[in-house]
């Protein structure tokens, strides 16, 4: 079956990591006319994972923010002004399951404006976009 996908329902999600406190200042000491110098920082590499979607019209949805942790933290959903979507893995990263966790957000946020139409949604080829649970979600 051909669908004639309309531009208001294209869309793209990626995700993107960073480092909290990464933008800091670093100085690196060392002996005068040594070519390689230790770099030292703060030692913090907590990352935080966020994923975002965009239509071809222009729009967005509010992203989904992966923290590092075991347990959720309430103060993460405070002055969520975007109505960001918290989930937390090991690492701080997307899994399989985030990735469904992500689909069904998505799903709900565009099904309105989708209405009965088709629509696309592009992703790259991180492994949590190919789980079963991911490709035969409807």
């Amino acid at each position: 079956m051909k669908e004639n996908i309309e531009e208001d329902c294209v869309w793209a999600g990626n995700e993107t990591g960073l480092q909290p406190g990464g933008g800091t200042k670093e100085h690196i000491y060392g002996p005068k006319g040594k070519k390689m110098q230790p770099q030292q920082h703060d030692g913090n590499r907590e990352n935080i994972t966020v994923m975002v979607t965009i239509c071809a019209d222009d729009t967005n949805i509010p992203p989904l923010i992966i923290y590092k942790g075991l347990s959720y933290r309430p103060n993460w959903h405070q002055n969520n002004q975007l109505g960001a979507l918290i989930a937390i893995s090991k690492k701080g990263w997307t899994d399989g399951t985030i990735g469904c966790l992500w689909l069904e957000d998505f799903d709900k946020k565009t099904h309105a404006k989708a209405g009965a139409r088709a629509q696309l949604l592009l992703v790259n080829g991180h492994n949590s976009h190919y789980t079963w649970e991911f490709l035969e979600y409807t």
